[in-house]
């Protein structure tokens, strides 16, 4: 589909200079949101999981040994994340070579909050230029316009607005290592796939491709909690589509549906290694002594999910209106494209609708977190909260590149309002960490082995440290990226 020429709205009108000023619009708009989320992530505290993760803790000791696991299955042996290896790999590394660098350039206190906002806004644009691929992959149009779609899509991550309802980027920089940042690879796996299918082509992957769905299929597998899940859902999905497309091409005959059944497993060859990988990881999964120590049961969980539901929809605004935003657009979009076009709307409304209700139904085994105790939340949310940025984002594309309707001016200017919406919504930095650098500055001036702090803020822990001993790990991560120069332990005491 060509991007036709618009003769009643200005912003998308056939002229060269008037397109390239609405292109140069869309670029200074995304450039000036990612910086100013970069400042909103630069504001955010170190969390409590950090010293842990960095040192490491000895409790990650197995992990280094066994990254795959093998030996564990194999003796039966139960630790603390054991399919996850490639988070903690790469958070260790991150943090214990990106601080020192920008120390050339920056004091080691910010050193720190800008490695954090760094690697939270490079995980963030990856996220946005994925969406907007799969957005425009059906237009045959110039790729400047993967900047109108990330118009639209990047107000709808929130980092301060709407954040604990619909955050893709967690707050907690060790969350992102294994929420936000995993879940790029399994987008990466499957969107080859989904860009021959919008192009009404069969995958058929080369050795080269076989070779990088092999790489991104083990990084993802032993990456965050959501991916395994997540990928053998979509590949159980592809096949089952596939399957029901069957009875579309009039093959009535038992044995004509198996020979197509045949050929549909054949062609989706590709879902193979992400397939037996993730299965491989839920199972190693089953060893992990985080969920040993968090025991309950099963329906107990379940109860709790309509309730986790129904607070995450409706406690904030931000909810109903991207579902109503997502109704209002396909309700436009439906009746005014081709019959090709209206296929696709449906199977994707089909699919989205469909891998929501299978994912949502299967989160419970994930197991029990004292901090998540209706199980869902918007970490765990997140892989449904993705899926329906980019069903509003692909709608609302389709919709501004629509002019025969008498609705189109009344419609682009929705799109315009929801992405003002959003983008005001999220207008804001705040201070987060204000408190907490104060206490870290104190901490690299005072010159003793002991230092008091006050009990406003807490200092990469999750709980306020009362008793000097227990700051051993954050004294040691707090020396090693060279804030103090000597290891100075800390209690907080009433002011």
């Amino acid at each position: 589909m060509n991007i036709p020429k618009s003769k009643n709205f200005w912003i998308l009108q056939g002229s060269n200079a008037q397109n390239k000023l609405w292109i140069l619009f869309c670029l200074i708009f995304f450039a000036g949101k990612i910086v100013f989320t970069f400042f909103q992530h630069k504001a955010s505290i170190l969390d409590g999981d950090m010293p842990g993760g960095i040192l490491p803790s000895s409790e990650l000791d197995m992990l280094w040994a066994n990254p795959l696991g093998i030996s564990t299955i194999l003796s039966d042996t139960t630790y603390a994340n054991p399919n996850r290896f490639f988070s903690h790999w790469t958070f260790y590394h991150y943090f214990n070579l990106v601080p020192a660098k920008l120390q050339l350039w920056f004091e080691p206190i910010d050193s720190v909050y800008i490695s954090c906002a760094l690697i939270k806004t490079f995980a963030q644009i990856c996220l946005i230029i994925l969406l907007s691929i799969a957005v425009c992959s059906q237009f045959k149009s110039s790729k400047s316009f993967l900047l109108i779609a990330a118009m639209i899509i990047t107000p709808l991550f929130q980092t301060n607005g709407f954040q604990s309802r619909m955050g893709i980027i967690d707050p907690s920089v060790s969350y992102l290592f294994f929420y936000g940042m995993p879940i790029i690879f399994v987008i990466l796996y499957f969107i080859p796939a989904f860009l021959s299918w919008q192009n009404r082509n069969v995958f058929r992957p080369d050795r080269y491709v076989i070779l990088y769905l092999f790489v991104v299929a083990l990084i993802s597998a032993f990456s965050g909690p959501l991916n395994s899940g997540v990928a053998l859902i979509l590949s159980l999905l592809i096949l089952c589509f596939d399957i029901e497309s069957v009875k579309l091409v009039g093959k009535n005959s038992l044995s004509q549906k198996w020979q197509s059944i045949t050929q549909i497993f054949y062609r989706n060859y590709w879902l193979l290694p992400i397939v037996l990988l993730s299965a491989y990881s839920l199972l190693l999964g089953t060893h992990n002594s985080i969920n040993a120590a968090n025991p309950h049961h099963l329906w107990d969980l379940y109860k709790q999910l309509p309730q986790g539901l129904f607070y995450l929809l409706t406690e904030k605004i931000a909810w109903p209106v991207l579902i109503f935003s997502i109704i209002v657009f396909y309700l436009f979009v439906h009746p005014n494209v081709g019959e090709d076009q209206r296929l696709k709307l449906r199977l994707t409304v089909k699919f989205i609708l469909a891998f929501s209700i299978f994912y949502l139904l299967l989160l419970p085994l994930g197991g029990f977190r004292p901090y998540r105790p209706h199980i869902i939340r918007y970490d765990t949310f997140l892989p449904i909260t993705l899926a329906s940025i980019y069903l509003l984002s692909m709608l609302a594309y389709h919709a501004l590149f629509i002019h025969h309707s008498r609705y189109t001016n009344l419609i682009r200017m929705y799109v315009l309002g929801i992405v003002l919406f959003f983008t005001i919504s999220d207008a804001k930095i705040t201070q987060q960490n204000k408190c907490q650098r104060m206490m870290l500055s104190k901490l690299r001036e005072t010159r003793s082995p002991v230092v008091q702090l006050s009990q406003e803020c807490t200092i990469l822990s999750w709980n306020q440290i009362q008793n000097a001993t227990e700051s051993l790990s954050q004294a040691r991560l707090i020396n090693r990226w060279g804030i103090t120069d000597s290891l100075r332990l800390f209690e907080q005491v009433r002011n």
